[in-house]
């Protein structure tokens, strides 16, 4: 599976067997609009660097993204629309197939801004309607270099944190002359696999996609490269809104990002968990079955990394309305079942169910 680090109540990509996971959905831009799931679980390591501590500003984490060069972005596929609430102009890419909303207080980056798969506009009067029916997804503005390293083979790794109210410290990484270093190759990390449960056998009988552990290192890794590319080009990714869930229950379901409907887990005991023996693996293949209905060809789906998911409590701790992400927020729950969007206070910038 492939090998992450968690902050407390979430997990982003690798679990052992026997750990509980939910989902949802996110939304990143490579050539294409790239969307990516959520794998949350509780899951803790902590490597305290006190050498790397960062405060975290508004100006650091956030208004980097404005100097994005929009003129090498693929206008056939996306929109270019400008927000300059924060007082500065940051460009945001609305794919095609989606508007953005026109709902109070989903309409600016700073408080999260809202797209709407489809093409009829979303206002405070079909808002709750749109909600349920239209997949919905918040864009994150990030700063690359905060996301992924290089280290001194080339090859690319997920930058994790560790958060305090104030700041936050890597996890598990350092960096030196633009070199990136991972300290331990047992602990958490991405793009890697865990060689004690990726075993041949295992991938065989978990998810028909790979025969090998390689195919899967490969492919995670791919994956990875395309999402750092996405980043790099537009300045930010999509997040989903609410928890994954499916689309229907039979076998031509696609994977969602709605209100008020049951998510999709990996909890043994769940009726709504993922195929392929409830586990990772499942959610990770379930993970690439997002379509739009109508820009098929526009967005590709996959689960989302540890350092997006930091990128996006980095993003969520920064500027004028802050949020202390340490803290217990909305619904920490372990049942089986849990509602899409069904805790009011379990929501960040727009974003629930996190």
């Amino acid at each position: 599976m492939g090998v992450t680090h968690g902050t407390s109540g979430k997990n982003k990509g690798g679990v052992t067997k026997s750990e509980t996971i939910k989902t949802k959905l996110v939304a990143n831009i490579t050539i294409l609009l790239v969307i990516f799931m959520i794998a949350t679980a509780i899951l803790l390591i902590w490597l305290n660097n006190e050498k790397n501590n960062k405060i975290i500003s508004e100006v650091e984490e956030v208004k980097k993204q404005a100097s994005v060069d929009t003129s090498i972005w693929d206008t056939k596929s996306v929109t270019i629309v400008k927000d300059t609430s924060r007082g500065y102009e940051i460009n945001v890419p609305i794919p095609r197939g989606y508007v953005m909303s026109n709902v109070t207080g989903e309409t600016d980056v700073k408080t999260g801004l809202v797209i709407y798969e489809g093409e009829e506009a979303v206002t405070d009067s079909n808002k709750d309607e749109a909600q349920k029916t239209r997949n919905q997804w918040v864009w994150i503005p990030v700063n690359p270099s905060e996301m992924y390293g290089t280290d001194e083979n080339g090859k690319k790794w997920g930058k994790l944190y560790r958060f305090y109210s104030s700041r936050v410290s890597n996890n598990n990484w350092s960096e030196e002359n633009g070199i990136m270093r991972i300290n331990s190759l047992t602990g958490y990390r991405e793009s890697d696999i865990v060689r004690d449960y990726d075993t041949d056998n295992y991938l065989v009988s978990y998810i028909n996609e790979y025969e090998a552990g390689h195919e899967l290192l490969k492919d995670i890794e791919m994956q990875f490269e395309n999402i750092v590319k996405s980043v790099e080009k537009y300045g930010g990714f999509y997040i989903g809104r609410y928890e994954i869930s499916r689309s229907s229950n039979d076998s031509n379901a696609t994977a969602q990002s709605k209100k008020n409907v049951v998510a999709l887990t990996a909890d043994d005991n769940s009726s709504n968990a993922s195929q392929n023996g409830n586990t990772w693996y499942g959610l990770y293949a379930y993970g690439k079955k997002y379509i739009n209905p109508t820009k098929a060809d526009s967005v590709v789906s996959s689960m989302i990394w540890g350092s997006q998911y930091d990128a996006m409590l980095r993003w969520m701790q920064s500027g004028e309305n802050k949020v202390d992400v340490t803290g217990n927020i909305g619904n920490e729950r372990n049942t089986s079942e849990t509602i899409t969007g069904g805790t009011e206070t379990d929501v960040i910038r727009n974003i629930y169910d996190i």
